[in-house]
């Protein structure tokens, strides 16, 4: 019994000891991280308003509105904290997205406003939403024309806030969006030096070839963007389909996704989040 009890303590200050490693290496690449810079760039978030469903419509004029009338009731936080990166050659900036739905009725309101993906910075999304909001409960927006919603009582629509423009801090007059495109804000991001791009380990599974299009033999690509965190896992809850040729090839790949892994971005000698792009492709041809 003796032994085993002097074993137990024996295991527990190892497991502080390891710890207290981690928690130092956290805070050293805390103060890296945010420490002054050498350069810097300013990125222009700008916000897309598209219907979900491609074949309807929704005219450029009224996208706009929906822009302007979120610009107009947004409040971001005085901090707003940038953990992803994107990464550039050997830089590496803060980046951030958000992906949003919402329901467009016939009389002009807003329901079921919710974040669907991005890099799920908790600050924008819950100022996006929150701005959805306040535009419905002000009533400010015209209801839609009858081009827009023909027969249909609602459409569904997909918010984006990207980055839209990146311009060196020395440019005094910003950049202008085109129509339909609302310039949201300006945040100027440190660049800073990186190192070891995210890329795939070895031992991945690969999506499943779905059966029913392999026997009709149609190939395809799938590209998805989403974020691989600091210790090389990707969150399923950024991903986003950005195209594809079959949305069976979607399904696939969300089938493997949660199991991939990846050596993470290393920005400052520190694993950090990214955010990426990544095609899947889908051949008859033997690899």
């Amino acid at each position: 019994m003796r032994q085993l009890a002097i074993l137990v303590v024996g295991a527990s200050i190892a497991a502080a000891s390891t710890s207290a490693l981690a928690q130092s290496a956290n805070a050293t690449c805390q103060a890296k991280l945010t420490a002054a810079a050498a350069d810097s760039q300013v990125l222009q978030l700008q916000l897309l308003v598209r219907p979900f469903d491609t074949t309807q419509h929704l005219a450029v004029r009224h996208q706009g509105m929906i822009g302007e009338g979120v610009r107009q009731f947004l409040v971001l936080p005085r901090v707003l904290s940038l953990d992803v990166y994107q990464p550039m050659n050997k830089d590496a900036w803060p980046t951030i997205t958000g992906v949003y739905r919402t329901t467009l009725h016939r009389d002009g309101h807003f329901t079921q406003t919710r974040t669907v993906g991005g890099t799920r910075n908790r600050g924008l999304d819950s100022a996006i939403v929150a701005a959805l909001i306040a535009l419905d409960t002000a009533q400010l927006l015209p209801p839609p024309d009858s081009a827009t919603m023909g027969d249909a009582e609602s459409i569904d629509l997909r918010i984006l806030v990207v980055p839209g423009r990146v311009f060196s801090t020395q440019l005094k007059t910003p950049p202008a969006t085109r129509e339909g495109v609302t310039a949201l804000v300006h945040l100027r991001v440190p660049i800073r030096g990186a190192s070891g791009a995210p890329h795939l380990k070895s031992g991945n599974p690969r999506p499943v070839y779905p059966s029913e299009l392999r026997e009709a033999r149609m190939q395809g690509e799938t590209l998805f963007e989403f974020v691989i965190d600091a210790n090389g896992a990707p969150d399923v809850s950024t991903a986003q389909v950005i195209r594809t040729t079959a949305p069976q090839f979607v399904q696939s790949v969300l089938d493997v996704l949660p199991k991939m892994r990846f050596d993470p971005l290393v920005v400052e000698g520190c694993p950090v989040g990214a955010l990426v792009q990544m095609p899947f492709q889908f051949s008859l041809s033997p690899h």
